[in-house]
């Protein structure tokens, strides 16, 4: 339940309270020195059609300002518009401020991203996946992700650039931190847990796709992302980290260095590009799009459909090592087993 109060010109009232007549929802009217502010009750998933109506009448833009509030308790009930939308979702404005903080790069941001990298070098340096799941939580890659889809989504350039620029700047990081930690530390050799990050299959793909929807499904409901924010940083703290470490190896002569990077940067791009399409594609059926003009809104999905197709030919290119592994091994699991029934019935 939201509570939405609309700040307008005297002059304004009007036009503002047939836009709201018209979709049929009850109001109250404070009128002061020369301004007017009109409050409303509605439910989360009508907020959204509420803000729409007024700003294609210039409240926000040419005039007037408005401001959403979250309702613990009113013993007025919220207006119900109909139809109802198919799916029920906070409005994009709470979306959108809620991506735009978490997005901005900083230095609490670039302070976090350096830890969590240290954390998952020594956890990967000792195959303690505990530490490893330490750094998971701490990485803070969950805004950019989906700071950059929804800029995408909704044609917001400034948005999706920094969150680029955010998401960058974090795993370049994780990936100078893992080479110098593991230059600097005696002793290092490739555990289990370096090669296995290094080891991409198919289900490293599923489990990108699906944090990447878990991540859209969380920001839209405003539910709690910590965990989601793990499912995120699991995806791309390890292999970014181990891209570094890959490199340290290289420079003290291992055989295992070229393998090490070139697997985890596949399975670093392949997640990326995973969590960054599958958010398009959820915001985008989801109805998410500007409200200001149908015009702004075919400019949007017009930019947003190129760059949909853009990131997924990239994933399908970047996963083709992978699937074409993956159909191998199947095959060789195939000739395996046609040998084992034959011994067994022999």
């Amino acid at each position: 339940m939201r509570s939405i109060h609309i700040i307008v010109p005297t002059e304004k009232e009007s036009i503002v309270i047939s836009v709201l007549q018209e979709l049929g929802i009850s109001f109250e009217k404070i009128v002061g020195k020369g301004t007017s502010m009109i409050i409303l009750t509605v439910a989360d998933e009508h907020v959204e059609t509420v803000i729409d109506s007024i700003k294609k009448v210039g409240v926000g833009t040419l005039y007037g300002a408005y401001q959403v509030y979250n309702l613990e308790f009113a013993a007025q009930q919220p207006t119900e518009l109909t139809p109802k939308p198919k799916t029920k979702r906070v409005s994009r404005e709470e979306i959108l401020s809620d991506i735009r903080s978490q997005a901005e790069f900083n230095r609490n941001y670039a302070l976090a991203c350096i830890l969590a990298a240290i954390l998952a070098t020594l956890g990967l340096l000792t195959d303690n996946l505990v530490i490893i799941i330490a750094s998971m939580i701490i990485a803070p890659l969950f805004g950019p992700i989906l700071g950059t889809s929804l800029g995408i989504v909704l044609n917001i350039e400034d948005l999706w650039r920094e969150s680029l620029k955010s998401e960058i700047i974090g795993l370049g990081s994780c990936v100078l931190t893992g080479f110098l930690f593991a230059l600097l530390l005696p002793y290092t050799t490739p555990t289990h847990r370096i090669l296995l990050v290094s080891q991409p299959t198919y289900v490293d793909i599923i489990f990108a796709v699906v944090a990447g929807v878990a991540a859209a499904i969380s920001i839209i409901s405003v539910a709690s992302v910590t965990l989601v924010g793990v499912a995120i940083a699991a995806s791309l703290v390890p292999p970014a980290v181990n891209i570094g470490i890959g490199l340290s190896f290289l420079m003290k002569g291992s055989p295992f260095a070229v393998s090490i990077i070139f697997g985890s940067t596949i399975l670093l791009a392949i997640n990326v590009l995973a969590i960054n399409s599958m958010s398009i594609l959820f915001f985008w059926l989801t109805g998410i799009k500007p409200g200001e003009s149908i015009r702004k809104e075919l400019i949007a999905k017009r930019a947003a459909r190129q760059k949909l197709l853009a990131i997924t030919l990239a994933f399908l290119v970047i996963s083709t090592p992978i699937i074409l592994s993956t159909i191998s091994y199947y095959e060789e699991r195939k000739i395996e087993d046609e040998i084992k029934t034959t011994i067994m019935s022999y």
